[in-house]
């Protein structure tokens, strides 16, 4: 079907299942991994697709999180 997946509220987690690689990225891929997802949110918001931009937002915030840690663990 067409239908669009309903906006689940996010909650900080990203879809691994959509982005399964998240998790082996180094700190420069998730750094490009989070200039990407805002480019993108940036752009759905322009086009007032305003659920696909939150969750972006939501992603790149989970994205933002892993390279926190990432970042402590060195």
């Amino acid at each position: 079907s067409d239908k669009q997946p309903q906006y689940d509220g996010g909650m900080g987690q990203p879809d691994i299942a959509a982005e399964p690689v998240i998790q082996y990225m180094n700190i420069d891929g998730l750094e490009k991994a989070i200039e990407k997802t805002n480019k993108h949110m940036k752009a759905a918001a322009k086009v007032l697709d305003f659920l696909e931009a939150a969750r972006l937002r939501d992603d790149m915030f989970a994205f933002q999180t892993i390279l926190q840690e990432r970042k402590k663990s060195l």
